[in-house]
């Protein structure tokens, strides 16, 4: 039986809702924290589980940093690590604390941290943990990492930003309900946030397709798609460098091997308003084949690398920007033959359903209409909002009104 997909979006302010992410996990906090705002993060410690962290940054790129709170629990120490972290001035108020029995390793947990008028107060499965004084100023937070310092540490079940506003009560934060039935092989995420880092659930495998969908800014400058193995903040392994320039105009491809540097180095231009102009939209399609990437720009075939590691070590996918308002990402999708993902807006991934072998991929696309339980599905769709119709027109008294005298 195939399988269908169903989402519903319920959108009221701002705020964030995300439910399963992969780690290393990135996203943006859109217009920074704001005091009385509360971050709560549920999850569970692995068996193996040695240090993880909880970082908020300010303006966050690989080759710089601003950590206004790093919170750090440390398995093989027993206690959490918390700081802050300038560029060029490193880490500015160490301190640690024992955590006792809070983050028992195979045990769930639920960190929750409140944005006070002077400092973060983090309470750990319920109870009191840590008054931290801000070293920096709050407003100027607008990011959120979550990473294992390796990659058995933590799974997250949820994380959930809840904002509050000024008259003082809590805004309704983006909700996304997910009915999930027997559905189709693919991955969608819909308006990820830039810089975008996610685990791809399997291997790419010849036939697997890689499809961006966004838009370039009337500032744009360069943005780079990144296919790796593992995610490092700098360095580490990197199968596919995809770098539009639009200062050249040109895209730089290459890989990146730890301990050896740039390797493939290539360098392909377009004409200036074929691809990626200023203020439009663009698709960038990379399809895995036998021997190489293939890359489509807008549809029309641009260029093929081949590959300098294997493909079947890619496991992780990121988009990222020189500067904040590069571009903005529409959506990116993964079709698999054998993967089946539920996703949420912001770019999380949970892949807790196993599917029969036997189903035929989703062809990037959210369900197949050709399947006969979809046809089903929509039809008792129909007819029960036709009911509701019906109901409503009763209770209002409109079927009177409606009747013949």
């Amino acid at each position: 039986m195939k399988n269908i997909l169903v989402l519903l979006t319920f959108h009221a302010c701002q705020g964030l809702l995300l439910y399963n992410p992969q780690i290393p996990f990135v996203t943006m906090l859109d217009n920074g924290l704001s005091v009385g705002d509360k971050i709560t993060i549920t999850g569970r410690t692995l068996p193996e589980a040695y240090s993880f962290a909880i970082n908020l940054h300010h303006k966050w790129t690989h080759d710089r940093e601003m950590i206004l709170f790093h919170f750090n629990p440390r398995f093989y120490e027993s206690n959490v690590v918390y700081d802050t972290y300038i560029d060029e001035g490193g880490w500015i108020s160490f301190g640690s604390k024992s955590f006792g029995i809070s983050f028992t390793k195979g045990n769930n947990f639920t960190v929750e941290i409140l944005c006070q008028e002077d400092q973060f107060n983090v309470t750990v499965d319920g109870d009191p943990f840590l008054e931290y004084k801000y070293k920096l100023p709050l407003k100027i937070a607008d990011m959120l990492e979550i990473k294992g310092e390796r990659d058995r540490d933590v799974e997250i079940f949820s994380l959930d930003w809840e904002l509050f506003n000024s008259s003082g009560f809590a805004t309704m934060k983006i909700l996304l309900v997910l009915l999930t039935f027997h559905a189709c092989h693919s991955m969608q995420i819909n308006n990820p946030k830039i810089p975008f880092v996610t685990k791809l659930a399997n291997k790419l495998t010849v036939g697997t397709k890689i499809t961006v969908t966004g838009r370039t800014l009337p500032h744009v400058y360069r943005f780079a798609i990144n296919i790796r193995q593992g995610w490092k903040e700098v360095g580490g392994i990197n199968l596919f460098h995809f770098n539009p320039r639009l200062d050249g105009p040109n895209v730089i491809t290459g890989t990146h091997i730890e301990g050896v540097g740039w390797i493939n180095f290539g360098h392909h231009e377009f004409p200036y308003g074929s691809h990626f102009q200023k203020g439009n939209n663009f698709t960038v399609e990379i399809e895995c084949q036998k021997e190489q990437f293939s890359v489509k720009l807008d549809g029309d075939h641009f260029l093929v690398y081949k590959y300098m590691l294997p493909v079947e070590v890619a496991d992780v996918l990121e988009i990222k920007t020189v500067r904040n308002q590069d571009i903005e990402i529409f959506s990116v999708s993964v079709s698999s033959s054998s993967m089946v993902d539920i996703m949420d807006f912001s770019g999380t991934v949970r892949k807790d359903l196993n599917f029969d072998d036997t189903d035929t991929p989703g062809n990037n696309v959210l369900c197949d209409s050709s399947s006969p339980f979809l046809i089903a599905f929509l039809i008792l769709f129909v007819l029960l909002s036709i009911i509701f119709f019906v109901i409503i027109l009763w209770l209002t008294g409109w079927l009177d009104v409606c009747r013949p005298k």
